[in-house]
């Protein structure tokens, strides 16, 4: 939507799953601000955790993984009744900004 969604309760990040490391999910459930409320797909598909804060506030967070091909990077989705997306971002989607990417859904406007 290319802005803030003000309809929404959550928040969304994706991270590349060359990043990621099992002792993540330890340092989730121990000693964070956030307990580690559901866990969705599998490290090589669709992986996906939903965090929330201890004090059980908002905003809820979405974590997902990203998984790049030679011609796209995509994360997968899991619908409440168990049905599996995929959101495809195609290459030269990415913003460089020294050491931090992102992506530019709004295509620099």
């Amino acid at each position: 939507e290319c802005n803030l969604i003000p309809h929404t309760q959550d928040v969304d990040f994706a991270a590349h799953i060359e990043e990621y490391k099992p002792e993540l999910l330890r340092d989730l459930k121990n000693g964070t601000k956030f307990f580690l409320r559901r866990i969705l797909g599998r490290v090589n598909d669709s992986y996906e955790f939903t965090l929330c804060p201890l004090d059980k506030g908002r905003p809820a967070m979405d974590l997902f993984w990203m998984y790049t091909t030679s011609n796209e990077t995509w994360v997968g989705g899991t619908g409440g009744d168990g049905t599996k997306y995929k959101y495809t971002y195609p290459p030269g989607l990415w913003v460089d900004s020294v050491t931090l990417h992102v992506p530019d859904p709004c295509g620099g406007r």
